[in-house]
């Protein structure tokens, strides 16, 4: 009996997967009954996580990989060198959605910094089809409401690769995801692209500032006119 019990305790151990951080999901009209699929993942270990997917999804040749940091890495990186490149491979048009998906974040805390800034930036280095919009989210419930709060957006068209934008969204839940969004518009076999997403964390506002600094610069001032009598006898 006891022989059977650790049995179906190692059976059980095995059949739970770990748990993901990191994942990647694709979708396209007609693949997979236009579903969001996921086609890699990534697990964080000592606060790093990577994720990559090589392979032909639909009409396109895709590559993606991504890097997360939890907590954020120096200068605030959270989602590092998010990049996707996407070839189409039949005639005509087509459209093709890859999304990176990072959950697990617990700093910047939520609540804990009124104001929090969070920094996207978005390059795009190859661009040979109709357009590249590319957006970013964060997810108050981790993952459960994807893709969650719209943060920043870019559509990235002839003439017009690159854009770092900042937004100040109301964290209400922790941990929190964090997503990059790609849209590939293809116009035929051969037309390609090669853009990347970053996302960090800005330092809120300074400890000081605002009201309750004020209150104490005028203290200060009230505590110095004070004295001033006192020293001029």
């Amino acid at each position: 009996m006891r022989k059977l019990a650790l049995l179906t305790a190692l059976l059980l151990t095995t059949a739970i997967p770990a748990k993901a951080d990191m994942a990647i999901e694709l979708q396209e009209a007609g693949v997979n009954g236009g579903a969001f699929t996921q086609v890699a993942s990534g697990t964080l270990s000592g606060g790093v996580a990577t994720t990559s997917f090589n392979a032909i999804y639909g009409n396109f040749n895709v590559t993606v990989t991504g890097t997360q940091q939890a907590p954020p890495g120096p200068g605030g990186i959270m989602l590092d060198g998010t990049s996707v490149d996407i070839q189409q491979i039949t005639g005509g048009t087509a459209q093709i959605t890859a999304l990176v998906i990072a959950t697990g974040y617990t700093t910047p805390v939520a609540n804990s910094l009124p104001g929090q800034i969070f920094e996207s930036s978005f390059t795009t280095n190859l661009l040979t089809g109709t357009s590249v919009p590319m957006a970013t989210f964060l997810d108050s419930l981790n993952g459960a409401s994807l893709p969650g709060t719209h943060l920043s957006s870019f559509t990235a068209a002839a003439g017009d690769l690159t854009n770092v934008s900042f937004s100040t969204p109301v964290l209400t839940g922790n941990p929190y995801a964090l997503t990059a969004e790609f849209v590939f518009n293809g116009s035929g076999a051969g037309t390609q692209m090669s853009s990347t997403i970053d996302i960090a964390s800005v330092p809120g506002p300074i400890v000081g500032a605002g009201l309750p600094g004020l209150i104490a610069a005028c203290g200060g001032l009230l505590a110095l006119a004070r004295r001033r009598p006192k020293l001029a006898v």
